[in-house]
């Protein structure tokens, strides 16, 4: 049993997700997924959301367990024991293989980066993966996967059911202003990066764009009108408001209705471009260029 790591926001879970099954198809095993990040005082974001949005049901390493093992094992990763090293230390991985060096684990690793996917059919093997926005994957499995990740159909009469029928309706460009927790770990995008966007998207389509602007921090983006790049598109744009908590995914629902998208370096808006079937689409660089996307 091959088991991949999920944890963090919507974007984060549906590249996980993509990996997985990329990886089942890789090794015709079968797969897990720790969940153990939606347990314990500090779930991130809205906490699992893949089965509530999507209806997408994987096998859970939770679910190994009974409930009074399964919360001593949530203590003892809170006290600084990981899960992988306990699962390694109960001798039960054989594998340890990583995309990002943040984790605790005392066994022999393998580097995706230096030395690729180690696909493993026989033993148990755990995947430490972010793979942000999943693209390789993406590239070989899309098509068979794009039918697990129906969105929830908009509700007639909102506000969002409008948004989709305008953004549908004309040329639309997404710009995704992604702050908040990415301002702690340094991933938030400089402002020249949208400036540089819409000046792109200006270009290549004439002038003729209606912008919708999405953000976990709106009043950073009104404060920064000008620095941004939205000035001088102002009168050709749309602030999407509204969509918070356990609604949030409706940004990336409505984003993926745009041709062109103008994004922060995140996995929640690269998914609604991978997500989106509109003919032509366009992922403008140079902000995912920098990251090799």
């Amino acid at each position: 049993m091959n088991i991949v790591l999920m944890n963090g926001g919507l974007g984060n879970q549906l590249s996980q997700f993509i990996f997985l099954r990329w990886l089942e198809t890789k090794t015709v095993a079968p797969c897990m997924i720790d969940d153990s990040a939606f347990f314990g005082s500090h779930v991130e974001h809205n906490g699992y959301e893949l089965e509530r949005i999507f209806g997408i049901r994987l096998p859970r390493l939770s679910e190994r367990f009974d409930a009074g093992v399964w919360t001593d094992m949530i203590r003892r990763r809170d006290e600084g024991i990981s899960i992988p090293q306990q699962l390694y230390d109960a001798g039960g991985l054989a594998v340890f293989a990583y995309d990002a060096e943040n984790f605790s684990y005392d066994g022999n690793t393998v580097s995706i980066a230096a030395q690729g996917v180690p696909l493993v059919s026989g033993g148990n093997a755990y995947y430490h993966v972010y793979n942000l926005g999943a693209t390789d994957q993406w590239a070989e499995i899309g098509d068979a996967v794009r039918g697990e990740l129906r969105l929830p159909l908009l509700s007639d009469g909102t506000a969002n059911a409008y948004y989709a029928r305008r953004i549908q309706a004309e040329s639309s460009a997404a710009v995704h202003v992604r702050r908040g927790d990415f301002l702690e770990c340094g991933l938030d995008s400089p402002p020249e990066d949208f400036v540089d966007g819409i000046a792109t998207v200006e270009r290549v389509s004439g002038n003729a764009v209606h912008y919708y602007l999405f953000s976990n921090d709106l009043d950073y983006c009104r404060s920064h009108w000008r620095a941004l790049g939205l000035e001088n598109v102002a009168g050709r744009l749309t602030v999407v408001e509204g969509n918070r908590g356990k609604n949030a995914y409706i940004d990336m629902q409505l984003m993926s209705l745009c041709k062109y998208f103008i994004t922060s370096r995140s996995s929640f808006s690269l998914l609604a471009y991978m997500l989106s079937t509109v003919p032509g689409k366009m992922l403008i660089a140079p902000i995912w260029q920098r990251y090799n996307v």
